[in-house]
């Protein structure tokens, strides 16, 4: 080893948590300043770098404050790439800080970009310690400890399927990848069972082409604590994880299209894919398919388009236009939608590539309407005619008791029918399906309640009758 010497010797600031990286055979040092000395504060702690064939010290006033700690990379072409945490809360001792990626250009000029990342749903990653690491192709991943989220344009923060740890904020080992305009992007847990999880530590395999990941785990609580049950002791363990660099294919929204409002039988169907695993550039086409009633392996008929690349984190969407159907339209059908269907691409989870969507065939009323005779105990029903059924014979008219099992009480060929039968003071509810010539049945509509109260006495000078409805 050679002799310690400061990286800048003429600093009067606290400078902590050091980064190094090596661009063009060059070391190049980063760290955090923190100009007032003060842990107290968070708005002056920058991140300062100095490439060490140079004397000069740059701290980059392109890039955020309130920087906790981070991590630096650089490509094959010199580019430098940060990965850090801010305290954008100003509280240097939290689990809320947020994770930023930052990048510089040089083509002339060095420019920097930054942002904070965030998931596929728009939340916020929030975490701790990110290690940035690079496999043989640049591809940027960033391992940390993951310790929630914050909250989406719609106020979501916490959704099902996040790993406990996450949920909890005691940390889960996680990885996410960068693309290369940082785009949102699902970070992937290596950990899932909410234990303490920190000083996570990470570097790449070549050789097997994996990120091999390590973290510091709690292996649970022990007895043994004190009298008033302030001080717990965690007995520790180092939990090693690989991660194979490979992409992870997401079928993220599926849209049917229908050539008129009116239609039952869409025409197309819309595929929104998403990459939540490392950038996959090619080479083997990335198939798309789509099939009426079976997966497009086993169908009859099925459509595929090809996408030629999908980054890190990346949205891509193709339209597919649907073979044509066999038999009655009017019967219920399903729509297959597969993404990588031959798993000619290896990716790191297969489970999330297919979807159904469920077509009806028959398009029934969507809300029955009741009203009760005052002169009668009859119970007055009507609906309006679907619009998007042209082949509608008649309709069936359901009725129960709340709770308890729908039971045919009678069918109609007009858009309404009078209940006969309802016993007084007894709560009724009603729906309607429409059916075919070839006897195909929709779904029920919507229902609505009612009670028809019995008549009050003759003794009663004036009868009036209060039916109570429901909805």
């Amino acid at each position: 080893w050679s002799v310690p010497q400061p990286v800048d010797s003429a600093s009067v600031s606290a400078d902590t948590a050091p980064m190094v990286a090596y661009a063009h055979g060059e070391p190049v040092v980063a760290w955090v300043r923190d100009s007032d000395r003060s842990f107290a504060t968070a708005d002056d702690r920058r991140i300062a770098l100095r490439r060490m064939d140079s004397a000069t010290v740059d701290v980059p006033m392109a890039l955020p404050n309130q920087i906790v700690a981070g991590s630096m990379v650089a490509d094959d072409s010199g580019r430098i790439t940060l990965a850090f945490t801010r305290a954008t809360d100003g509280a240097l001792l939290s689990n809320h800080h947020e994770l930023y990626a930052a990048r510089e250009t040089c083509q002339g000029a060095c420019v920097w970009t930054h942002a904070p990342l965030l998931d596929a749903q728009g939340r916020t990653l929030w975490g701790e310690h990110p290690v940035l690491t690079l496999d043989s192709h640049d591809r940027t991943t960033i391992s940390y400890r993951a310790l929630g989220f914050g909250p989406n344009a719609q106020g979501v923060q916490v959704r099902a399927g996040d790993a406990p740890g996450i949920t909890l904020g005691t940390g889960e080992l996680a990885q996410v990848d960068l693309s290369a305009s940082f785009a949102p992007a699902s970070p992937r847990t290596l950990t899932h069972d909410g234990v303490l999880h920190w000083q996570p530590a990470a570097a790449y395999n070549a050789t097997l082409n994996q990120i091999i990941a390590l973290s510091v785990r709690g292996s649970g609580l022990v007895e043994a604590r004190s009298a008033d049950g302030s001080a717990v002791t965690l007995a520790d363990a180092v939990l090693v994880a690989t991660a194979p660099r490979t992409p992870d294919f997401v079928l993220d929204q599926v849209t049917l299209l229908y050539a008129a409002p009116q239609d039952i039988t869409p025409q197309q169907v819309q595929v929104n894919v998403r990459n939540d695993g490392a950038a996959w550039t090619g080479g083997t086409p990335l198939d798309i398919a789509a099939a009426w009633d079976a997966p497009s392996l086993a169908a009859r008929q099925s459509v595929t388009v090809s996408l030629p690349g999908l980054d890190a984190g990346q949205v891509a969407s193709v339209t597919l236009t649907l073979p044509p159907l066999s038999g009655s339209p009017d019967a219920d059908r399903v729509v297959f939608v597969t993404v990588n269907p031959r798993r000619t691409i290896d990716e790191s989870n297969g489970a999330n590539n297919d979807t159904q969507l469920p077509v009806t065939g028959v398009s029934g009323p969507a809300q029955v309407y009741l009203a009760a005779d005052p002169r009668n105990r009859l119970l007055n029903l009507r609906w309006d005619a679907p619009t998007a059924s042209i082949n509608v014979a008649g309709y069936r008219i359901y009725r129960r008791v709340p709770g308890g099992a729908w039971q045919s009480v009678g069918s109609s060929f007009v858009t309404g029918w009078a209940d006969v039968n309802a016993q007084y003071d007894t709560l009724y509810e009603y729906a309607v399906s429409a059916y075919t010539a070839a006897g195909f049945e929709s779904d029920l509509s919507r229902s609505m309640q009612a009670i028809v109260s019995a008549p009050l006495s003759e003794a009663v000078t004036a009868k009036i009758f209060l039916p109570l409805l429901l909805k």
